[in-house]
C-alpha cells in the first residue's frame, strides 16, 4: 500500500499557502514552484525547473508545463501533490496561475498489488444444488473472475519439486514424506534439507515451511473440490479413496487456539458433510504437510 500520510500533509499546507501566494510577476507570466521530499528529482518542459538545484520557474499563462519526477538509485516515486496529484511519474499543468506542487519519494521498491486468482469453478447451482446454466447467474462459474491459471499449471523441476506458476511458489512434490501431530509436523518441516524426501534441490534445514491456510488452498481447483489436473504430487494418502488426505497448515484458529486449519485433497462424498477445510486439535490430531518454499 502506498504511504500517503506525507502527501496529504504535504498537500494541506499548499493547499494554505497557494491561497495567499502573489502574482508579483505581472498579468502574463506564472510561477510553478516545486518541492522534493526524498531522494529524487524534477525537471521541466519547457526548461526551466530542474529540482532540487532550480526548484521553481517563470512561464508564459498560455504554456503547457510538463514535470517529470526522477526517483534516485535505491528510491520510488510516492506521488505528487499540490497543484499535481497521482502516482504517474509526469504531471502537466496549464501555466495560467501560480502553482506549489510536491514531488515526494521513498526508499526501495513498492510492491505490486497481489493477483487473486479464478477458483477454477466452470458450473453453476441453484438453490436445491441441482446444476444450472450459468448465463445471467452473476455466480462464480458465470463471471470467472480472477488471474486466469497457466497452462500448464505446474512445472516439474526434476529434484523433487513443483513451481506452481500460478503463485510461484515451488511445492515438495512427496505427499507422504511427512506427518504427525502439529508441532511435530512444524519441526520435521523445519529440518527438511536436500537428501531428506526425495529432494537434490541442494535446500538447507530452514529454506521449507508448513503452509499457511491460503497457501494450501491456493491448490484447490474449486470446479472439483480437488487438486488440479494434472498436478505434479506423487504418494499422496488415499488418493485414490472416496476421501483424500487432511494436511496441516501452519495457520491457527484464532479463536480455538489449541486447535489448527487443515485441507482436505482429493476427493470426498458431498452427501458426508465433510468439509474442505476445517480446524483439528493440534496435539490429537495426526495429518500430513506438504511443505513449500519460495521460489
Amino acid at each position: 500500500m502506498r504511504n500517503t500520510s506525507m502527501l496529504y500533509a504535504s498537500a494541506a499546507l499548499i493547499m494554505l499557502t497557494v491561497a495567499s501566494y502573489s502574482d508579483a510577476l505581472g498579468a502574463n507570466t506564472s510561477t510553478i514552484e516545486v518541492s522534493v521530499e526524498g531522494d529524487g528529482s524534477v525537471s521541466s518542459s519547457p526548461s526551466g525547473i530542474e529540482c532540487p538545484q532550480v526548484c521553481s520557474g517563470d512561464y508564459s499563462k498560455s504554456e503547457i508545463v510538463v514535470l517529470q519526477a526522477r526517483p534516485a538509485l535505491g528510491q520510488t516515486f510516492l506521488g505528487w501533490a499540490g497543484s499535481c496529484a497521482g502516482v504517474e511519474e509526469t504531471c502537466s499543468l496549464k501555466a495560467n496561475k501560480n502553482a506549489l506542487v510536491v514531488a515526494t519519494f521513498t526508499q526501495g521498491e513498492i510492491a505490486p498489488p497481489a493477483p487473486v486468482p479464478k477458483t477454477g469453478q466452470m458450473n453453476c447451482y441453484d438453490a436445491t444444488g441441482a446444476k444450472i446454466s450459468c448465463s445471467g447467474t452473476s455466480q462464480d462459474g458465470d463471471i470467472r473472475a480472477g488471474t486466469a491459471w497457466p497452462t500448464p499449471r505446474f512445472s516439474i523441476l526434476g529434484d523433487g519439486t513443483a513451481r506452481d506458476d500460478l503463485t510461484g511458489l515451488v511445492w515438495l512434490q512427496d505427499g507422504l514424506c511427512l506427518s504427525g501431530n502439529w508441532q511435530a509436523a512444524l519441526d520435521r518441516v523445519a529440518a527438511v534439507s536436500d537428501g531428506s524426501c526425495g529432494l537434490t534441490d541442494g535446500s538447507a534445514p530452514g529454506q521449507w515451511r508448513m503452509p499457511n491456510a491460503k497457501e494450501m488452498l491456493s491448490l484447490v481447483d474449486y470446479g472439483t473440490g480437488s487438486l488440479p489436473s494434472p498436478h505434479p504430487f506423487t504418494n499422496l494418502p488415499n488418493s485414490g479413496l472416496t476421501y483424500g488426505a487432511w494436511f496441516w497448515t501452519s495457520t491457527t484458529d484464532v479463536f480455538n487456539t489449541d486447535l489448527a486449519w487443515v485441507v482436505l485433497l482429493g476427493s470426498w462424498n458431498s452427501n458426508s458433510g465433510t468439509p474442505g477445510v476445517r480446524a483439528v486439535s493440534k496435539s490429537l490430531s495426526s495429518n500430513f504437510v506438504l511443505i513449500v518454499r519460495d521460489p
